[in-house]
């Protein structure tokens, strides 16, 4: 698992594989998935978010998500998804 806090957090995936819950609590947070594979989900609270994901396998992964928050963004790039919910 991967946590932030009730403050705006910027986490850096580059590579590897991510095995679990990528959670980043409340606040305007960004979340840069750049490689591998992520095993797991992405899991951001309120504020005013963004996710980048690129050159991820994304077959195992099981949700990326926002909560609360007008204005959040995801964006996708050279990915290898199927199921989950986005």
């Amino acid at each position: 698992m991967v946590a932030g806090g009730a403050t705006n957090d910027r986490i850096a995936l580059m590579s590897g594989s991510v095995v679990g819950d990528v959670n980043t609590g409340a606040g305007n947070d960004i979340v840069q998935v750049s490689g591998g594979t992520l095993n797991g989900s992405v899991t951001m609270g309120s504020g005013t978010n963004q996710a980048l994901v690129e050159k991820v396998d994304l077959a195992n992964t099981r949700h990326i998500t926002t909560q609360n928050g007008a204005g959040s963004t995801l964006y996708f790039n050279d990915i290898n998804a199927r199921g989950g919910s986005f």
